[in-house]
């Protein structure tokens, strides 16, 4: 079960970590999926959001977009190194080219049965919780992740970039993140504005999990 928490120029969660070059990203568990089989999501509108807003909901799940940062600006290389981020986890995850011991969620298919199927449901709600504005709970089996919830609290009052960044925060949990020490990191228990993308320690940490490192700890080599 993981607290989420959003600053206007930053964001919160709860799980487990450790701190990029000695950075770690808690591991969970896996999903244990066939080959090309699709994770289905359910978004349960409670706030009354507009179609805008539950486009901007979707997008930090399916976006291929990528942003490209010199790791100077996070002081995690020399001016001229760059590291690639994405804004969308579908993008990120099919970017990952390694076989794993488990098969990696690559498809995600949207269903619209208000919560009443699909093998994660995500709420979007109004009810304000103090000092968290995102929640994640999983239901597991063995070492395997059967069905995850995420609410999304206060969803209202969000802005498009806050709303896209603890969706992503909140999604990377259900997929089997814990908590980065790397307080920039979007894993981190504080989302900061400041890049709130998927990092390519964060798909280290997919790797890792889905390789058989679980309840676990990922060594971020940036």
């Amino acid at each position: 079960m993981l607290l989420t928490n959003l600053v206007l120029h930053g964001n919160s969660s709860q799980y487990v970590t450790q701190y990029l070059r000695g950075d770690t990203i808690g591991t969970w568990n896996p999903w244990h999926l066939a080959q090309n089989e699709a994770v289905t999501i359910d978004i349960v509108n409670e706030a009354n959001l507009s179609q805008d807003k539950i486009s901007v909901v979707k997008d930090a799940i399916l976006s291929t977009q990528t942003v490209t940062i010199d790791d100077s600006v996070l002081h995690k290389g020399f001016e001229g190194n760059t590291s690639t981020y994405y804004e969308g986890w579908a993008g990120a995850l099919r970017s990952i080219k390694q076989k794993t011991k488990y098969v990696i969620p690559t498809q995600f298919d949207f269903v619209d049965n208000n919560g009443r199927s699909g093998d994660i449901t995500i709420t979007l709600s109004n009810e304000r919780i103090e000092g968290y504005t995102g929640y994640t709970r999983s239901v597991t089996e063995g070492n395997a992740i059967l069905k995850s919830f995420i609410i999304i609290y206060d969803a209202s009052n969000l802005s498009d970039q806050q709303l896209a960044a603890i969706v992503r925060h909140e999604f990377g949990h259900t997929i089997g993140l814990g908590h980065s020490t790397a307080p920039e990191d979007l894993m981190a228990p504080t989302i900061y504005m400041i890049l709130p993308y998927i990092s390519e320690c964060d798909i280290d940490a997919i790797i890792g999990l889905y390789d058989g490192n679980q309840m676990g700890e990922i060594i971020c080599q940036k």
